[in-house]
């Protein structure tokens, strides 16, 4: 078997006068097949053993070496490691070379970059409300940052997602440069198959980070063969807590370790033989003298050689590189940097807001709307509001850009070495870069302006029953991990350490819990003891300055070799800044929240938090209020600590400038909560509620919390900010919360400082929307992070503000990044809307052919209180079905539309209506409209009630009704809202049941059914007349069917005594239609077409009526065509119309129309149209009609049907009989005759004849009178149309019934005559 071996490093440590100083780590390795210690005598007491040590300098002399220092103790080493301690053998060393694996790391400063640039703009250009995120995700990527302020480009937070279908090819990509190189440090990345689209550094950054904290196996490439196997194994056998292990775990306790002897320190004479001059570098080795280091004794020596700088006040390892200088990191170079934030939780914060963006994002724009969820109407999702997250800022931390590549040279170098035979690890010195183990970190402050090391503690070290007690500086030990699930990549982060105000070396008092790899872990001071090594450390912080917001800090790192040594913190001078950072300030990153918002009543229906409601009607306005109490927002000690808070003037007695007697109000608020409120399990769940006015706060509030500001309360112009103190000159902690209260009534907003009562007011029906942020000191600014960003910058906000006005902006707690707001609303509900919706001049737009109509209009409305407004149609239509016997009238009426109205409409008041309203036909009708106007606020007067439903049992739920259109029904087992169609229900009476067998609701189900009872809306008619429209015709009326044409007379009676006149009115025609008619809809006429004007062209002729003269009788003439004003019983006249006709006969005139109304004849069941025309010089001229149905509220050019022409028509002429008795001789009666005749041949002119005619006793009508004398009724000459006589009375008036009875003959041309008039006068 191979002996075990021990390798004994030696570390030059310094000089000291004429002496150099040495310190030697002892690393065993045993190798035997003994499992327990014990199988290894000469560690079973370590200390007893006494090697002898001398020096080489180059290929000098051996150089004794004294031991200097305590003497290590046996009684330690017996207590820690027993005899039965396991021992594991060291795996043995081979000459091939181990594969080293990959190194993963991500660079965090990428992260505070983006968040830096993105947080700067928004400062600069949306500094009181954050973009849509439509707006974000529209920016495109890459923004120029020289757009912004000319600078070259930075990445946006949108420019992190990469697209799904692209993600497996970034992976592989990431995963083939780690393989190739052996790390990857981020950036850009070509690809191959894309190369006009590579992936962004934001892409690759940010997917690198989001791999390091979520590690996959799959994602890393592995070592091939053996080589990974060999790893595997050499992770597996480090698992036990073995000797070897316990001894690699002591490396963070060097004081230990030179108490048990595994850390020598040694001196030599600087003057001795052997060993060279000053100023030159120089290999040393060591030499040791031990008898089990004899042939066959079971060792090997391994004594590797280290370069060394040999100088006249120093001796120490020499480094390689150039970041370390005088035993100090240079932190100063381009390779490391500070990150104020926390780059880890930056970076998934800005993935997921990125990713956010781009899936919310719907491809519109507009400006932000603050989705509210009282409002009825959803808020698109790409109109949201889109801050940028917050950032936490715990701690400082100083990171070192592509440590990953130098991490593996040195694993490659180390790994190259563990195989190399020990004879030549001396011919390959170490260089001071393979010796170190950590770093010590000093900070400096602008304040106390002095080093503080971060890292000095007080050590417990309980071995057992034995303790051992040390003073020295812990080690920060720049470590790295791998995955859990034996995946062998390594994962190194860039950060080499991060101070939170506490020590780098030693835990804070008491227990911690943090989140460590997605795991909750609990720290504390102690270690436990583990397995066999009964090893229990306790270790306090010494000398540790103060992390305090708005102070300037600098770091160093003093590096620490592998045996605990190194520079002390006193070793660099004061003022040498040369290897520290640059002065960076503590700043708080996180914003200052909000206030809190407690209830102070129970809760009611529809109220929230963030919703404040007080109940009313437009007639009656709410009586009530509503209060919420107004409270400052939380801390945590530790950020009241970093704002100083507990800072005292030092002392001698308390030098740490503590205030130590706070410690338990400290801890008393810590936990503490407000108390003494009442419960409402219903209504705000387990929140309380404070119906005191006056609160205490009883936790820590925010320091940077003043006050509270609003902005948009009512009575107060939009922008104006209205704050209110929580100090009120109170000293911090306390800190004095006030009341909102919320009442009916206008004006502006009253603060009651002795009260602490905020008062606003709304009138019935209003709702404002109220911002509410924290206000913070102009001061204040000087320690918030996001400011600072801003500020450093560069960056000019837009024309027309200035950084000043942003300041004050800022104070105001206006900014958006800094003091968050948190939306309110308040409300004033009314049952029903304040004003109705009232009609403007509603029109109804049609197009030829349509059987429906759209209904345009602007109504009026009182917006803020109406969340709708229903539309409803009534009509009456007339009906004439053939079938049917008699026309009839029918009644219709429609839901036409409802139109939502959201409350933040740009048309205000006003509503536009553009709706379909169908009817499924051409016709005319004449609609009434309605518009029922729905409140915006049903949900505050919600009523619920819980009812057992049985069969189709009714059950009455609300027993003075509810309101159409509120019940909603589900079931309170599970909150599922039942399908209107499984229920049904009776608003008037208030009833429900099951809507059948069928119904989802079980039979005997117990259902909750919420409703509202009581009137909920309101209808235009109660501020305007009803609104009727007529809805025009789309399609021409169908032709008239004519079924004959009669003559019509009318007789008129004048005059009494000794004068009588009867007139014979002629000159009408009476026309009889056959069913149906209303073709086109209600006020359909019959329209008689004419000439527009004088004689109508040859064309026209075929469809207008024309007239002309009897031929048989010669008389005066008449014109052709007959004019509109002829028809005296029109109903209307219209010209200008279009004949069906045109639309195939081309370039046909425009004709006029007579309209008549029609009449129905029920013993006929004909319909009939009467016409007349004045008295024509003419005699009994002839007339051709040309008919036509007329609607006149048709649409342009449809108002007639196709013409009809009737048969000829002849008109018949007036004729008045007047009787005249004499004055002297009653007996005696002048008889007249008038009216238009013919001429021509006197032979056959007209013959009128004079009957008298005395009553029949017994009879009536014409059998009635008996002829007593007849007498032709000669023409009077000249009279040309007048006839006239004398005639002798059987006796005077009134002696006998009697009457005269005229009777007129046509003479025709032929032979014989015809009888045209008669008429009787009773005399």
């Amino acid at each position: 078997m191979a002996a075990s071996r021990i390798v004994w490093t030696p570390v030059p440590a310094g000089r000291e006068g004429g002496r150099l100083k040495l310190s030697v780590l002892v690393s065993p390795r045993l190798t035997g097949s003994a499992p327990t210690l014990a199988g290894y005598p000469e560690w079973l007491d370590w200390p007893a053993q006494r090697p002898r040590y001398s020096l080489v300098f180059g290929a000098g002399p051996a150089v004794a070496a004294e031991v200097t220092g305590p003497a290590p103790r046996s009684d330690l080493w017996r207590q820690l490691f027993p005899g039965t301690t396991p021992v594991v053998a060291a795996p043995a060393a081979t000459a091939a070379a181990v594969t080293v694996p990959p190194i993963r790391s991500w660079p965090p400063v990428s992260a505070r970059d983006l968040a830096r640039s993105e947080h700067a703009a928004a400062t600069a250009f949306q500094a009181t409300a954050p973009l849509s995120v439509n707006r974000m995700a529209s920016r495109g990527p890459g923004l120029a940052e020289g757009v912004r302020n000319g600078g070259g480009r930075q990445d946006l937070v949108t420019d992190i997602p990469i697209p799904p279908a692209r993600l497996a090819r970034a992976r592989t990509l990431i995963a083939e440069a780690l393989a190739r190189d052996g790390y990857f440090l981020g950036g850009p990345l070509e690809d191959p198959e894309s190369p006009f689209d590579p992936f962004s550094a934001a892409q690759i950054d940010f997917l690198l980070a989001r791999q390091f904290h979520h590690r996959e196996a799959a994602d890393n490439p592995s070592p091939g063969g053996g080589s990974l196997a060999a790893h595997i194994t050499r992770i597996a056998a480090g698992d036990p807590v073995d000797f070897h292990a316990a001894l690699g775990a002591l490396a963070q306790y060097p004081a230990l370790q030179r108490t048990l002897g595994l850390v020598v320190d040694l001196v030599v004479d600087a003057g001795a033989p052997g060993v060279p001059a000053a100023g030159d570098p120089v290999a040393v080795a060591l030499r040791v003298e031990w008898p089990p280091l004899a042939p066959g004794g079971g060792y090997e020596a391994v004594l590797p050689a280290v370069n060394a700088v040999l100088t006249a006040a120093g001796f120490a390892a020499k480094p390689t590189g150039t970041l370390v200088r005088n035993g100090l990191l240079r932190l100063d170079s381009d390779r490391f940097e500070v990150v104020e934030v926390d780059a880890d939780g930056t970076a998934d914060a800005l993935s997921g807001f990125g990713q956010k963006l781009l899936d919310r994002d719907d491809g519109s724009s507009g400006p932000a709307v603050s989705p509210d969820g009282a409002l009825p109407i959803a808020v698109d999702p790409g109109r949201e509001p889109a801050p940028l997250p917050s950032h936490r800022a715990d701690s400082i931390g100083v990171v070192q850009r592509g440590r990953a590549r130098e991490l593996r040279a040195r694993l490659v170098r180390a790994t190259d070495r563990a195989a190399a035979p020990a004879v030549l690890l001396a011919d390959e010195p170490f260089g001071a870069e393979e010796l170190e183990y950590g770093i010590r970190v000093d900070v400096w402050d602008d304040t106390t302006r002095g080093w503080l090391s971060l890292c000095r503690r007080s050590g417990t070290y309980d071995c057992g029953e034995l303790r051992f007690e040390a003073r020295d500086e812990g080690t920060v030990h720049l470590a790295h991990t791998t995955a859990a699930d034996g995946d062998p990549t390594i994962y190194l982060h860039e950060s080499i350490f991060a101070w939170d105000g506490y020590s780098l070396a030693a835990s804070r008092p008491g227990s911690i819990t943090r989140i460590v790899d997605g795991q909750e872990v609990t720290t504390g001071p102690d270690t436990d003891p583990t397995g066999p090594v009964r090893l229990r450390t306790s270790f306090r912080a010494l000398s540790l300055p103060k992390l305090r917001y708005g102070r300037g800090y600098r770091f160093r790192a003093r590096i620490v070799d592998i045996t605990g040594n190194g520079l002390g913190p006193n070793d660099p001078a004061p003022d040498d800044f040369g290897a520290a950072t640059p002065l960076v300030r503590h700043l708080r990153f996180e914003p200052v929240g909000s206030p809190d918002l407690l209830p102070a009543a129970p809760r009611t229906q529809g109220e929230s938090l963030a919703l404040l409601v007080i109940r009313g009607n437009y007639s009656a306005p709410a009586t009530g209020f509503c209060e919420r109490r107004i409270v400052p927002r939380r801390i945590s000690p530790a950020t009241a600590e970093r704002h100083g808070m507990y800072d005292v003037t030092p002392t001698p007695v308390n030098p740490g400038g503590m205030d130590r007697p706070a410690y338990s109000e400290i801890v008393r608020r810590d936990t503490a909560g407000f108390t003494g409120g009442g419960e409402d399990p219903g209504g705000w769940g387990d929140t309380p509620y404070f119906d005191r006015p006056l609160l205490e706060v009883p936790y820590l509030p925010d320091v940077l919390a003043r006050g509270a500001a609003f902005r948009g309360l009512p009575g107060l112009p939009p922008d104006e900010v209205f704050p209110v103190a929580f100090d009120d000159r109170l000293s911090w902690p306390r800190r004095a919360p006030f009341t909102l209260r919320l009442e009916n009534g206008s004006g502006a907003p009253e603060y009651d400082r002795v009260r602490r009562v905020l008062t606003v007011r709304l009138p019935p029906g209003r709702s404002a929307d109220v911002v509410c942020s924290s206000r913070i000191d102009e001061g204040d600014l000087d320690v918030l992070g996001i400011w600072q960003w801003f500020a450093d910058s560069g960056l000019t906000p837009p024309p027309g503000t200035t950084v000043d006005d942003l300041r004050g902006l800022a104070a105001q707690g206006q900014l958006w990044q800094l003091t968050p707001r948190r939306p309110l609303r308040l409300t004033h509900a009314v049952r029903q809307p304040v004003t109705p919706a009232a009609f403007g001049k509603p029109i109804a737009v049609r197009v030829p052919g349509d059987t429906f109509a759209r209904i345009v209009d602007v109504l009026t409305l009182d917006r803020a209180s109406t969340a709708k407004v229903d539309f409803r149609a009534e009509w009456t239509e007339p009906g004439d079905a053939p079938v049917d016997p008699a026309p009839v009238v029918r009644s219709g009426r429609a839901h036409l539309t409802t139109l939502a109205t959201a409350p933040d409409d740009p048309d205000g008041d006003r509503l536009r209506l553009d709706a379909r309203h169908e009817f499924h036909d051409t016709r005319h009708r004449t609609v009434t409209y309605t518009a029922v106007a729905a409140t915006r606020f049903g949900d505050f007067f919600t009523e619920t009630a819980r009812a057992v439903l049985t069969g189709t049992d009714p059950v009455v739920i609300a027993p003075g009704g509810f309101a159409s259109g509120t019940l909603t029904v589900l079931n309170p087992a599970d909150g599922r809202v039942y399908d209107p169609a499984e229920y049904e229900a009776d608003p008037a009476t208030g009833a429900i049941r099951r809507s059948g067998p069928g119904s989802a609701i079980p039979d005997g189900g117990t259902v909750e059914a919420g409703f509202v009872t009581g009137p909920v809306t309101r209808v235009n008619t109660e501020a305007q007349r009803p609104v009727v429209v007529d809805v025009r015709s789309s399609a021409r009326p169908t032709a008239p069917d004519v079924a004959y044409l009669v003559p019509t007379f009318g007789w008129e009676r004048a005059g009494g005594g000794t004068d009588i006149t009867s007139t014979r009115r002629g000159n009408g025609i009476r026309v009889y239609l056959r069913r149906p008619w209303y073709s086109s809809g209600d006020s359909e006429e019959l329209g008689v077409v004419l000439a527009v004007d004088g004689a109508p062209p040859p064309a026209l002729r075929p469809w207008i009526t024309l007239r002309g003269q009897d031929a048989l009788f010669a008389s005066a003439p008449t014109a052709a065509a007959p004019g509109a004003a002829e028809f005296p019983l029109a109903t209307r006249t219209a010209t200008g119309l279009v004949l069906a006709e045109s639309e195939t006969v081309p370039e046909l005139p425009r004709v006029a129309v007579a309209a008549h109304a029609v009449g129905y004849d029920e013993a006929r069941r004909l319909w009939y149209c009467d016409l007349t025309m004045p008295p024509e010089p003419a005699y009994r001229p002839f007339l051709r009609f040309a008919f036509a149905r007329y609607q006149r509220h048709s649409l342009s050019g449809l108002e007639l049907s196709p013409v009809v022409l009737a048969q000829f028509a002849q008109l018949n002429p007036d004729r008045t009989l007047s009787v005249a008795l004499g004055a002297a001789d009653p007996a005696r009666a002048t008889v007249t005759v008038s009216g238009p005749t013919y001429a021509g041949d006197p032979a056959r002119g007209a013959r009128l004849t004079l009957l008298l005619q005395t009553a029949v006793p017994g009879r009536s009508g014409a059998l009635g009178w008996r002829t007593e004398a007849e007498s032709p009724l000669p023409p009077v000459p000249g009279g040309g149309g007048e006839w006239g006589a004398v005639v002798t009375l059987p006796g005077p008036p009134g002696s006998t019934p009697m009457r005269l009875l005229v009777e007129e003959r046509e003479v025709l041309p032929t032979a014989g005559s015809r009888l045209v008039y008669a008429d009787a006068v009773e005399i």
